[in-house]
């Protein structure tokens, strides 16, 4: 009797063991490491896992023949999985710290997401959890981050897209919500390639 408990307990225990497994695999998706020195790894990335994915903006988890690997920022230029793109960059400039930030649209001017823990808060149950502080950045080419307050644009206090007039002034006449920034950034995008493109017909 007691070899039969003792079976089914091992048994049990793979089982669990080989649910757990399969439940970590599925957390996991196709997708590629680009490294600060330029060299690309393939492999399954981490996508899925806790309350909160504010990790993937803190560090890659990285799955390869069965063995985990974690990047940090500093080694990885930038790393893709599905549709996702995130880029190692400084959240306050050069000489900050360093976190992924994830890509909601890019062109001459790109829109970030970033997410970073700061403190501790606690839900309805009274559980402790970090506090994460989500933020959005704009960036031109060859510019610094600039970090996006939807009612400041809306009220002309951040001219961040003085430069297209006619955008400008449907920010400012609430043609556009706050949630609508990636289409804002598209619009900019594709007027400041036609505009490019009409100077460079003129010249010629």
């Amino acid at each position: 009797m007691k070899s039969v408990i003792v079976t089914i307990t091992v048994c049990l225990g793979f089982d669990v063991w080989g649910q757990t497994q399969y439940q970590e695999q599925y957390n996991y998706e196709d997708g590629f490491v680009v490294f600060s020195y330029g060299d690309t790894l393939r492999g399954r990335i981490k996508v899925r896992g806790g309350i909160s994915d504010v990790w993937r903006y803190e560090v890659v988890k990285f799955l390869k023949d069965g063995q985990i690997t974690e990047f940090k920022p500093r080694e990885v230029k930038y790393y893709r999985v599905g549709n996702d793109r995130f880029e190692s960059k400084n959240l306050g400039g050069k000489g900050s710290k360093l976190i992924f930030f994830k890509i909601i649209t890019k062109g001459y001017c790109t829109l970030y997401e970033s997410k970073v823990k700061k403190g501790v808060s606690y839900n309805a149950f009274g559980q402790a959890g970090p506090s994460i502080i989500h933020g959005l950045y704009l960036q031109r080419e060859g510019e610094d981050l600039h970090p996006v307050n939807f009612s400041w644009l809306r009220q002309g206090r951040d001219l961040y897209f003085i430069d297209n007039i006619a955008l400008t002034y449907d920010i400012r006449n609430r043609k556009y919500k706050a949630d609508q920034l990636a289409d804002i950034v598209k619009r900019y995008n594709k007027e400041w390639k036609a505009a490019r493109e009409s100077e460079s017909k003129s010249d010629n």
